[in-house]
């Protein structure tokens, strides 16, 4: 069994979990899924990154449905199967099984 934990669209926007549908939507957010929450600051000839608490950003980001628009999928296991996911996604070659004849043969 697979859960799914977020994914992208084609732009790569990230889908936000507690946005529900798939469009997309302008949402004032603090840092976690598609906002980092720093502040760049220019002082001295230098480059500072400071992460303000409560620091807030109005983001353009997808809801959490499955669209045409869907390019990626994160995925996490919740239960494993018979196969191992390396004989799945073919890194190992797995013992082909070999089929007894039947009483029938012509």
């Amino acid at each position: 069994k697979l859960e799914i934990t977020g994914g992208s669209d084609l732009t790569g926007r990230a889908m936000r979990p507690e946005l529900d549908g798939s469009a997309i939507k302008s949402v004032l957010t603090t840092a976690g899924t598609g906002y980092k929450g720093k502040r760049y600051v220019k002082k001295n000839g230098r480059v500072y990154r400071y992460k303000y608490d409560g620091l807030r950003k109005r983001r353009r980001l997808r809801g959490n449905v499955i669209s045409q628009d869907t390019r990626q999928i994160n995925l996490k296991i919740v239960e494993s199967g018979n196969r191992s996911l390396d004989a799945i996604f073919g890194l190992v070659e797995e013992p082909d099984t070999v089929e007894e004849p039947s009483g029938e043969e012509e």
